[in-house]
């Protein structure tokens, strides 16, 4: 009798080498952004990128998703443009002392999944000059706007679109939306335009139905009536 040899289940390391490779390249640009061409700082922040890098591997596992190329290419040519644009602002007002300020708090409602591309998208966020991301919640985030406008909602939406885009996600058309709310107003409109009064003139004739639960005249008495109102009328020829 032969034993059944399990499947062997091909190693791990070389995924684990490279999740560990591309987050310790993403953390040594972070440092690099923070501390530009100062390679002096590198005394520190070589051991600190190598630390950061392998304790996110620990602490957070990979989770699998997709990314377009030609979303990402356009991508980065939108973050860039709003880059400048959010910075310029930014600079204007800083300089500018006598123009107001609105600060502000938005609760934005969110479309794209939780995973990756939600966490990009709160990144991204912050890393727009004029707002950050102060508070997630399971289906919204709050996000701190320098200057409020409605425009502010509307390039969130904007930049959730790009970022479901670069991920290859889909997100609800605004058309089905609106097409959902007109459905609710219409089936609402024929409720409230109901004859009032049936309620009272069932229950006052409710004897002379034979039974005396509402329910049962319903589904009884109100039902036979409407079958019998649907039925072919008899040809007076064949009862002759």
């Amino acid at each position: 009798m032969t034993g059944i040899t399990q499947p062997t289940r091909p190693p791990e390391t070389p995924a684990i080498a490279w999740r560990f490779s591309a987050r310790l390249a993403l953390m040594a640009l972070l440092w690099l952004g923070l501390n530009g061409t100062d390679w002096s700082s590198w005394i520190v922040g070589g051991p600190a990128v190598f630390a950061a890098a392998w304790i996110s591997l620990k602490l957070l596992p990979a989770m699998p998703w997709h990314c377009s190329v030609g979303g990402a290419i356009a991508f980065a040519g939108f973050f860039l443009r709003e880059s400048l644009r959010g910075g310029w602002e930014v600079a204007w007002r800083a300089l500018s002392p006598k123009l107001a300020l609105s600060p502000a708090i938005v609760c934005f409602p969110l479309h794209l999944p939780s995973g990756v591309a939600r966490l990009f998208f709160c990144a991204a966020i912050s890393l727009l000059p004029g707002t950050a991301v102060v508070a997630i919640a399971e289906e919204s985030l709050c996000v701190h706007a320098l200057n409020y406008s409605p425009r502010v909602e509307e390039e969130l939406r904007e930049l959730e679109r790009r970022v479901a885009v670069l991920f290859g996600l889909p997100l609800p058309s605004p058309l089905l939306g609106f097409l959902s709310l007109a459905l609710f107003a219409a089936l609402s409109s024929a409720v409230l335009s109901l004859p009032t009064g049936l309620t009272e003139a069932s229950l006052a004739r409710l004897p002379e139905s034979g039974v005396t639960n509402p329910v049962t005249v319903v589904l009884l008495n109100y039902r036979g009536y409407d079958t019998l109102g649907n039925a072919p009328p008899k040809n007076p020829s064949r009862n002759a």
